[in-house]
Parts: structure tokens; C-alpha cells; sequence
């Protein structure tokens, strides 16, 4: 097995380590605990593989691109800490959401309007994926979507590096999510829903500030986590544990499908020279 094919980093390897991982630490834990900590899985299989395609800098990082892994760290220790402390509801999201503010700011942004707007942005997808995170399946579909929709976008705006990123997030969770359909057999508490939020939000921070994405599409893209809060309402036929996830893919495949065509309509007005091939669009830190 090539390590270093794309294929292999981005997919194959999230994939097998997220569902591995979460099938040992539930059998490993027991039946009382493991359902509950098999979710950790998503973070190690994240950073995992985000090391083997990044690397890791032990002094201070000093680009966005090496802060990332710091970011996805501090991600899924804060999930690990909220899930063995297990504070109310509110405090779990509140915990979350200061800890996206922080990151953000120490991500870099491009002015003071666009750092302000992710931070907001960033609270409202942390509460609506803790708002779904009962609904198991639900919460991982719509995160799933909506990194595969980042990874159309970061392709569209010339970041190879974005999309594999992305694409590695979401095969990840779809590691996990065959522990969750169509019967939920570990749970998907902070440990999972707080590295899902906080990797997306970093990913689509990296692809606002890096690429010429437009800010817009990326607003429009992070609607797709309010389609399990809405879902979640409505009153569904049959068995509602295998339907919601569906019906939640859908509504966001939608709206994800809304923000890629916006993305394509501002893109169109300005097409690279001939010769230039925008899927290598090389990594540039603003200064």
C-alpha cells in the first residue's frame, strides 16, 4: 500500500481507521461505556491521518496550514474532556463555541468583518450539530455532506491540499457513521460532534482566507447544518431512526447544492488564463 497516494490519505485510510477504532474502543470499554467513548474514534482517525499528510511542527506553528493539526487537537481533547465531565447541554456548546473563538482568532483572518462573521458563523453550526447530536446518524450525515460540499468548493477555488482535507473529514465520519445506520449502535456525543464542528469550521476558515472562495458560498455552505434541526421537527413516517438520517441528507445535499452553484456563478467571472490549472493553485499565507 502506497502511503503517500491521495487516495489512500484522504479516503481509504480516515475510513478504516474511524470505523476500526470505534468497533475496539467499543468492544475494548463493554457494553455500558464503549457505545459512548467508540466516537473518539472520529478525532483519532482525523489527526491521525491529517498528521501523515501535513506533518507535524513540535516549535510554535507559523502558517495557518501548520496550525491545523494543533486545531484538530484541540478539537477532540475538548470533545474527550466534555464527554468524561459530562456538564449540562448548555455548557457543552458554550465550551465549544469559546473554543472556535479562539481558534479563529488564532487562525488569522483576512479583516476584522470576515474574522467576525466566522466566529458568529462558527457558533450557530456548533449549536445546531449540538442541537442534532441526540439524533446520532442525523448529526453525522449532514457533517458528512457538508464537508464533501467544502471539499467541491476548495476544488472549485484551487486548493488541492483543502480538498484532501476535506475530503479525509468526510470519509472519517463515514467511518463512523456505519456504527450509527441504519441501527445506532455508539453514541455521537461531544467527542464527535465537537471535532466534526470545529474541523469543518477550521477547513472553511482556511478555504476563506487561502483561496478566492467566495465568502458568500461558504455562508451559504455552512446552512446545511440546520437541516437536522429542521428534519428533527418534522413529523416523519416509519421508523424515524432510519428515516431522519435520509431525509437529513437530502435537505442537505440540497443546500449544499445551492451554495456549489453559487460558488460556480461568481467563479465563472473569472476564469484563470489558459495554461493555468486552478486544482494546483499553490498555498499562499496572507502577510
Amino acid at each position: 500500500m502506497n502511503l503517500d497516494h491521495p487516495l489512500i490519505q484522504s479516503v481509504v485510510l480516515p475510513l478504516l481507521v474511524a470505523f476500526g477504532t470505534a468497533g475496539l474502543l467499543h468492544r475494548l470499554i463493554g457494553a455500558r461505556h464503549g457505545p459512548r467513548w467508540a466516537a473518539a474514534a472520529l478525532g483519532l482517525a482525523v489527526l491521525a491521518c491529517s498528521l501523515l499528510l501535513l506533518g507535524w511542527r513540535l516549535a510554535l506553528p507559523a502558517t495557518a496550514v501548520e496550525k491545523l493539526p494543533w486545531v484538530f487537537a484541540a478539537a477532540w481533547l475538548t470533545g474527550l474532556l466534555l464527554d468524561a465531565t459530562r456538564p449540562a447541554r448548555w455548557l457543552q456548546w458554550a465550551f465549544a463555541s469559546l473554543l472556535w473563538l479562539a481558534l479563529s482568532w488564532w487562525l488569522g483572518s483576512k479583516d476584522v468583518i470576515s474574522g467576525a462573521a466566522s466566529a458568529l458563523i462558527g457558533t450557530a453550526v456548533l449549536a445546531a450539530l449540538h442541537d442534532s447530536a441526540s439524533e446520532r446518524a442525523s448529526a453525522a450525515s449532514m457533517s458528512l455532506i457538508a464537508s464533501l460540499g467544502l471539499a467541491a468548493v476548495a476544488m472549485m477555488s484551487g486548493s488541492l491540499l483543502l480538498f484532501q482535507l476535506s475530503v479525509l473529514l468526510a470519509a472519517a465520519l463515514g467511518g463512523v457513521a456505519l456504527w450509527l445506520w441504519p441501527k445506532a449502535r455508539i453514541a455521537f456525543g461531544p467527542a464527535a460532534w465537537v471535532t466534526a464542528g470545529i474541523g469543518w469550521l477550521a477547513l472553511a476558515h482556511m478555504a476563506a482566507l487561502l483561496t478566492p472562495a467566495p465568502p458568500t458560498a461558504l455562508a451559504a455552505l455552512a446552512a446545511v447544518f440546520i437541516a437536522g434541526p429542521i428534519v428533527r421537527r418534522l413529523p416523519l413516517m416509519g421508523r424515524r431512526v432510519v428515516v431522519e438520517p435520509l431525509v437529513v441528507a437530502v435537505a442537505a445535499a440540497l443546500l449544499a447544492g445551492v451554495a456549489l452553484a453559487w460558488t460556480a456563478s461568481i467563479e465563472a467571472h473569472d476564469t484563470p488564463d489558459a495554461g493555468d490549472n486552478p486544482y494546483y493553485t499553490s498555498q499562499v499565507e496572507p502577510r
